[in-house]
């Protein structure tokens, strides 16, 4: 049994600021939003543009295939994490903050 995403259930797929792909499927993009951070604000389209051009990305401290995308949204950072494998990210969360960490190696711009 293979975990192959269905084609239908993806919800968005987009390149990273490094040409890698990253994707998300409606089910787990909606249990960010009901669940994970009902605080979220923004809709996954601002999302996208985080994963295409952020500010900064920084590699968790935690785990080396995880990568945080911040981007300035109007008084906020929205923060994106993303977690690679093999040649293609998924989103693990988002969330907005006022603050941010920033904590590990920044990897983008360098």
């Amino acid at each position: 049994m293979g975990t192959d995403i269905s084609r239908q259930d993806v919800l968005f797929e987009v390149s990273d600021y490094s040409g890698v792909m990253v994707r998300t499927t409606l089910g787990y993009w909606k249990k960010i939003k009901t669940e994970k951070h009902k605080e979220l604000t923004v809709e996954y389209d601002i999302v996208m543009q985080v994963i295409q051009t952020p500010d900064e990305v920084y590699r968790s401290v935690q785990d080396e295939f995880i990568k945080l995308f911040y981007r300035k949204i109007q008084d906020k950072y929205l923060v994106v994490v993303i977690k690679y494998i093999g040649n293609t990210g998924f989103v693990v969360t988002c969330y907005e903050t006022i603050k941010t960490k920033r904590k590990g190696e920044k990897i983008w711009p360098m």
